[in-house]
């Protein structure tokens, strides 16, 4: 590999992990803008998890993932 490859691979490398940065701060966003809502109906058994609990965990995803590729470069 060139030094103009290197640098190539590094510059999108550079863009994707600024592109997850973003939507982490994105998702982080969402999960701290958390409203509750009160109500007396029953809640359907079937209903999935909250919208905070989803972008926690695709928080967690892209920052283990960002981790990851930052390993795999330095290596």
């Amino acid at each position: 590999m060139n030094a103009k490859d290197y640098l190539n691979k590094a510059y999108r490398l550079d863009q994707r992990i600024n592109s997850k940065l973003e939507q982490v701060e994105s998702l982080n966003a969402l999960a701290t803008k958390a409203t509750s809502t009160l109500s007396d109906m029953p809640r359907s058994p079937n209903r999935a998890t909250s919208k905070m609990a989803d972008a926690i965990d695709k928080i967690i995803d892209l920052q283990l993932k960002s981790i990851k590729t930052l390993i795999c470069l330095s290596i």
